[in-house]
């Protein structure tokens, strides 16, 4: 009788932590079938454990490209998420020159699931200080860096997120699905969205979309400070910084991934070079 070669076996723990080590600086996003391949796992077994990566935060799907790569949640564990960290990280020079201009905090988000976890904080030098901190995990709905996510997500990705509820904070917290929509077209059209009291009582937020090469929101710059500093004749000016702001992080932004795919390209050009 011919004798079945055995393989190794993995519970879905060991699985799920071979699938994140599949992603490195060189392949950041994969799909479906190559993890599966990747991991010698069926489609099947590699979907689920993707899904459930996926829903507890430690992979993100692209819903347009449906690829996976490192998701956020991975900083709670003191760990380097994703290159996504790391490249902003040289921008910091750029959130402390808005700092110094604003005199407000300044934080740089992401989209993680359904929330904007923030991977920076630049303090306010002022001694009445915001409280938020790297890390936190704030609503979409009601804040100035969710509604610049909003604006250029999907409209299915928006519906089912409205879908979800749309939980009230303070008494100015927009929820309604028809206010919403109206604050998204405001934030599209505007090129930057503002949340005045709708999450904290007393705070206004104004935040702005970093894009990336492929026109695509990767992060949102904001400032946040006391509604009686940011409301009135200083609003304009402070728009206007927080776009600029966020405008230069996504010129460098776009210049270092084009830069990183022409050495990758060439790197590849002299591998099949003789």
């Amino acid at each position: 009788m011919e004798q079945t070669e055995r393989k190794p076996s993995y519970s879905s723990l060991g699985n799920a932590l071979k699938m994140l080590k599949c992603f490195t600086m060189d392949e950041p996003e994969l799909n479906i079938t190559e993890l599966a391949g990747k991991l010698g796992v069926g489609m099947s077994t590699a979907h689920r454990l993707a899904s459930t990566l996926v829903i507890e935060g430690f992979l993100s799907k692209d819903p347009n490209t449906k690829m996976y790569r490192p998701g956020v949640s991975i900083l709670s564990l003191g760990n380097i998420v994703d290159m996504q960290i790391d490249r902003f990280h040289s921008y910091t020079p750029i959130l402390e020159t808005l700092m110094e201009q604003t005199s407000e905090t300044v934080h740089l988000g992401v989209l993680r699931s359904d929330s904007i976890v923030y991977l920076h904080k630049i303090e306010s030098n002022h001694p009445i200080r915001l409280h938020s901190h790297k890390g936190q995990f704030i609503p979409v709905h009601c804040t100035s860096s969710g509604k610049v996510f909003l604006a250029y997500l999907p409209m299915q990705e928006v519906e089912r997120i409205v879908a979800k509820g749309l939980p009230r904070y303070t008494s100015k917290t927009v929820t309604t699905r028809k206010d919403l929509m109206r604050q998204i077209e405001l934030t599209r059209s505007q090129g930057f969205a503002v949340s005045e009291e709708e999450f904290l009582e007393g705070v206004i937020s104004i935040a702005a979309p970093i894009f990336n090469r492929f026109g695509k929101v990767v992060a949102a710059l904001n400032i946040a400070g006391p509604s009686k500093r940011l409301r009135g004749i200083a609003m304009p000016r402070l728009q206007k910084l927080v776009v600029e702001s966020a405008r230069q992080i996504s010129a460098r932004l776009q210049h270092d991934q084009r830069s990183n795919a022409q050495a990758a390209s060439r790197l590849v050009q002299s591998k099949k070079e003789p």
